[in-house]
């Protein structure tokens, strides 16, 4: 059986070689650890990562900005599609421009995410697995409006603003980031 690193690198590979892209935009691990990365034709895809999960989408925004008329495509997980979608909803991004790599999470990856959907409508590389149930979440809901309010009043004030939740927000679509609001903390003051 092929593993999935393998199957993701015969589909970038295909896509690039196919549907006249200018790049393909998916994790590479090199010695100083794994960042997001711009495959091109020709690359060499051994460094192509699958793991650890990374927002990738506000790179594709950044990078769609940068080179106007490019055709891009992604290695997109279920909750980057998401993400995307919520961005063309606001004219962020334009997905005809886009070419999405459905990338389908483990039943493992989605257990550690407490993912409902772990897998993009159209999937490229892995299989369809069922979501988890978010207990968490659900629990929240069924609390009042004021008991969600002291809930996240008492989160925010263990929050020494190092913005980690800021950087790998899996719903990456804010033009201004809702978690930066003096709302939630104020700046220049820890708590």
């Amino acid at each position: 059986m092929v593993d999935r690193l393998t199957l993701l690198r015969g589909a970038v590979q295909q896509a690039l070689e196919t549907n006249e892209l200018d790049g393909v935009l998916a994790l590479r691990a090199d010695h100083n650890g794994t960042v997001p990365h711009l495959f091109r034709t020709g690359d060499d895809l051994s460094g192509l990562a699958l793991w650890p999960k990374y927002p990738l989408t506000r790179t594709l925004d950044l990078l769609l900005s940068a080179q106007p008329g490019a055709r891009l495509g992604i290695v997109a997980r279920g909750c980057d599609e998401r993400s995307l979608i919520e961005m063309a909803k606001r004219n962020q991004v334009d997905l005809e421009r886009v070419t999405l790599i459905g990338l389908a999470c483990t039943a493992e990856e989605a257990a550690a995410c407490r993912c409902a959907r772990p897998y993009p409508t159209k999937i490229a590389v892995g299989e369809r697995v069922e979501g988890v149930e978010d207990t968490i979440t659900s629990e929240h809901v069924r609390l009042s409006l004021a008991e969600r309010a002291g809930f996240w009043q008492r989160q925010f004030a263990k929050c020494f603003k190092c913005y980690g939740c800021r950087n790998v927000c899996p719903q990456c679509f804010c033009e201004e980031c809702a978690l930066e609001e003096d709302l939630w903390v104020e700046r220049g003051v820890l708590a």
